[in-house]
């Protein structure tokens, strides 16, 4: 898959058991055209990561899984070539940096 795709919260908004439960329920839920492909939690965040060929398409299907959870407001998402480090910000729309450490 070329794009990696990453969901990012704050470590002081999400535990490490919320994390898992988003990791699943979009393993559960999303296209097979897309992968949970992990997570990393510390150094101040927590990330969900995920493969895909068409972020677009993606970030819909996980908007549409997870607008309705608690987390959702506190969640930053991006995309990005799989050889290339500049992330395209998905989520908010009012973010004007993303890295993941």
């Amino acid at each position: 898959m070329k794009y990696q795709l990453v969901l990012q919260w704050p470590l002081h908004k999400i535990s490490y058991e919320k994390l898992i439960e988003i990791e699943d329920l979009l393993a559960e839920g999303l296209h097979a055209d897309h992968e949970v492909d992990g997570h990393d939690f510390g150094s101040g965040e927590a990330n969900i990561f995920l493969l895909t060929d068409n972020p677009t398409s993606c970030w819909d299907e996980i908007w549409h899984i997870l607008e309705a959870h608690e987390l959702a407001s506190s969640m930053r998402a991006a995309y990005r070539l799989m050889t290339d480090d500049e992330y395209v910000i998905l989520w908010p729309k009012t973010l004007s940096q993303f890295k993941v450490i």
